[in-house]
């Protein structure tokens, strides 16, 4: 399984580094290497999800669980002067 997607995803690198070696690309002031770019972007952000999507996933938990005992602790000491 893991071999598989790997080479589909060695298949459509190749392609990609393909299309940006075309000088069609190139010619007409860069807009359709442009538009190729973001195209690119956004495939191998979803391509690739699998693979930084849990990690974003599981830090950003961490982080929020951080920020919550941060805000608690902020809001604590508040309250001590207050009193």
């Amino acid at each position: 399984m893991f071999e598989r997607v790997a080479e589909i995803l060695i298949r459509q690198w190749e392609y990609d580094v393909w299309v940006f070696s075309q000088p069609w690309l190139y010619i007409p002031l860069l807009v359709p290497a442009i538009c190729y770019l973001i195209f690119f972007s956004f495939k191998w952000a979803t391509l690739t999800a699998p693979l930084w999507l849990p990690v974003h996933l599981i830090c950003s938990a961490f982080s929020k669980d951080s920020e919550k005992q941060n805000d608690d602790r902020l809001q604590r000491s508040r309250e001590t002067k207050t009193d």
